[in-house]
């Protein structure tokens, strides 16, 4: 059962690698008649804020505004920023207010942001990530030719750290594996919807049109709420990869890794326990339970048993293997599923613990209660 279930796997994922959207970097001119408004919420990310600015201030697109949020960094981002406000003219630096206890930080950061913005599009991107120059015309010339309200573009993950390369090409995993890609698109049951937050352009008044930010003022995981309500309000959504225009590097701590995927395992899945049953199982049974027979077999010296767990081994190998490729890692990579598939378990138990504890967990230096309506307090 487990190398069918593999091959159903595998055979979507080739499928996707064929039909997924891309967002290539374009070298001609395009109509910029649209003034664009790209925002960014910064809260204590003096590392790399610098190199994010700079690349958003030097894009071959010329009719925009970058409006950045410092949302009470406790760093030195705040400095940085005022020091590059004098190289840049299009660039305004706003301070963030009280986070009220309804919202979480970065919906409200965004949502701040959004009241600022003249553009008819919306670019909201993170701190961290890094822009090609053409950048902004690329992705407004995807979504002005395909008519599109919301694109949600993919980045090219920076990978430096071991549990790096182990955790975070998950997501990839996700995108590539598990989505019938095509339906994301065209079909408009919301729920075939999906969104990254590292980059998301919106035009404006389908943004307005279901909410803005202020729709999920609690939301986690405000990104894939979002493209749940482009949906559910009948607006375009597109999913798209990237890589080419933009690169990101997620975390920077094996500490964040752990923190950053277990705050948002369980709301994903909309603080569903039987979803994150369900995925769990589902994990151990498809990447783990092929090694564990294995060595059964070996040790009880049944051949049958272990031709059929290397050939379940064997496909999850070139699982891996195909994503890797198609978004730019290493091909060793194919060797960690197994792990991969056994840290994701931990992440997801450990974000059910959190929703269950009163207390939540602290990202950011704020404390979050992960519970269906979650609520954010400052620490």
């Amino acid at each position: 059962m487990t190398s069918i279930a593999l091959l159903i796997l595998l055979f979507n994922t080739v499928r996707n690698a064929i039909i997924f959207n891309h967002v290539h970097s374009i070298d001609t001119e395009i109509d910029e008649m649209s003034f664009v408004s790209v925002l960014v919420p910064a809260r204590n990310e003096e590392d790399i804020i610098e190199e994010c600015i700079r690349s958003l201030c030097n894009q071959t697109y010329s009719n925009y505004e970058v409006i950045v949020l410092n949302d009470h960094s406790t760093d030195t981002t705040g400095e940085i920023l005022a020091r590059l406000t004098s190289e840049f003219p299009q660039l305004t630096i706003m301070e963030g207010g009280i986070l009220p206890s309804h919202w979480i930080g970065k919906p409200h950061a965004c949502h701040q942001l959004a009241m600022k913005a003249k553009g008819e599009y919306l670019l909201f991107t993170d701190a961290d990530t890094i822009h090609d120059s053409r950048s902004i015309s690329s992705l407004v010339h995807v979504a002005k030719k395909n008519q599109i309200d919301m694109l949600s573009a993919v980045p090219k993950q920076q990978l430096h750290l071991f549990w790096e390369h182990v955790a975070v090409p998950f997501i990839h995993t996700l995108y590539l594996t598990y989505l019938p890609h095509d339906l994301i698109m065209k079909n408009p049951n919301p729920q075939f919807a999906a969104a990254n937050g590292q980059a998301l352009l919106f035009k404006k008044e389908s943004y307005q049109a279901i909410g803005g930010h202020m729709a999920v003022a609690n939301s986690i995981a405000e990104d894939i709420d979002l493209a749940i309500r482009m949906k559910t309000f009948g607006k375009k959504l597109c999913h798209a990869s990237a890589g080419e225009i933009i690169s990101c590097r997620m975390y920077r701590t094996s500490h964040d890794v752990f923190t950053g995927f277990s705050k948002n395992v369980f709301a994903t899945m909309h603080f569903d326990m039987h979803k994150l049953l369900f995925f769990v199982i589902h994990l151990f049974i498809t990447y783990l339970l092929p090694f564990i027979t294995l060595l059964f077999g070996i040790i009880i010296q049944d051949p049958m048993i272990s031709i059929f767990s290397g050939l379940s081994i064997i496909l999850t190998m070139s699982l891996r293997s195909i994503i890797a490729m198609y978004f730019g890692y290493p091909l060793w990579h194919a060797v960690l599923h197994a792990l991969t598939a056994s840290t994701f378990i931990v992440f997801a138990i450990n974000s059910a613990i959190w929703c269950l504890k009163k207390d939540g967990t602290v990202w950011k230096g704020r404390r979050y209660t992960l519970s269906k309506k979650s609520s954010a307090l400052v620490s």
